[in-house]
């Protein structure tokens, strides 16, 4: 399990997990412009990349300190406190292109072409979430809840499940993790 304490939202109620290589993709591919913020609120495509597997967002975040948990294939980390989650999430999908997923904030999407090298930067400094994985397929499920033995209670874990191929998308686009 990769662990990373201390994520905060910058007073935004999202996180975003990506590949930002695949992020990338798209942008380039879509002729999208810098503001990916506004594309991926204003219109249709939004929901097309987070189905496709280029991105997954987390709603309704309070803005707290976090432990950000990625599990690859351990038991979950609430399983393992005896505490029950108090959301759990699956059906996300992610597709890894660059061996790694990076956990980055709403303000980077607001001038992607200027933060997305900034935020490779600050993960391989350590001062944001990112976890180094084989490319391909995962299947993704979120929980999120308490843990008092963590060093920041409020905790979100993101199990992370190698696929063969791209698994089917069955989240719920519009959930909230609202954790108080």
């Amino acid at each position: 399990m990769i662990r990373f304490v201390g994520a905060v939202n910058d007073t935004y109620d999202w996180f975003i997990l990506a590949d930002i290589a695949n992020l990338n993709r798209l942008q380039q591919q879509h002729q999208l412009g810098s503001d990916l913020l506004e594309v991926l609120t204003t219109t249709d495509i939004g929901d097309e990349v987070v189905e496709q597997g280029v991105m997954l967002p987390l709603m309704g975040i309070a803005n707290l300190p976090y432990t950000i948990l990625f599990n690859l294939g351990e038991t979950s980390a609430f399983t393992q406190a005896d505490v029950a989650a108090t959301h759990q999430q699956s059906g996300y999908v992610i597709e890894v292109i660059s061996g790694q997923l990076h956990l980055f904030t709403v303000p980077y999407l607001q001038d992607w072409s200027t933060h997305s090298p900034s935020l490779i930067e600050l993960a391989q400094q350590q001062l944001r979430p990112s976890v180094q994985l084989a490319n391909g397929w995962y299947s993704v499920t979120v929980n999120a809840g308490d843990i008092e033995a963590e060093e920041c209670t409020s905790v979100i874990e993101f199990c992370l499940q190698p696929m063969p191929q791209q698994p089917a998308f069955t989240a719920d686009v519009s959930y909230q993790f609202a954790l108080e």
